[in-house]
């Protein structure tokens, strides 16, 4: 698989509702606790590109597991992925092979 990266403005959470049932389960308690709601749309805006992303390539979603060190990784060993966030933008990368992926604001 070739390496692919998408990029998206982030969801603002204090314009609509959001469905919770779109954050992916290893992201659920730092959601439902954090009291930002800039840090709210960059969870909710990376789970909602992400499962975009593997649904385009893949026409399925995957389940996410986190590692001893913290990196979420798709269940499926054969799909690699980074996200960043800054700035009211969120990114995702997608490889067959270990990815990283770093957005930032130019000021």
């Amino acid at each position: 698989m070739d390496t692919h990266v998408y990029y998206s403005n982030m969801i603002s959470s204090v314009s609509q509702q959001l469905d919770t049932s779109l954050v992916y389960p290893y992201k659920v308690s730092s959601f439902e606790e954090t009291r930002s709601e800039y840090r709210k749309s960059e969870i909710y805006s990376a789970s909602v590109l992400l499962r975009k992303v593997l649904f385009k390539h893949f026409g399925k979603d995957f389940e996410i597991y986190v590692d001893e060190c913290g990196k979420p990784h798709a269940l499926n060993d054969e799909v690699f992925f980074n996200i960043s966030h800054s700035n009211g933008m969120v990114m995702v990368a997608l490889s067959g092979c270990r990815v990283g992926c770093d957005i930032q604001c130019m000021r």
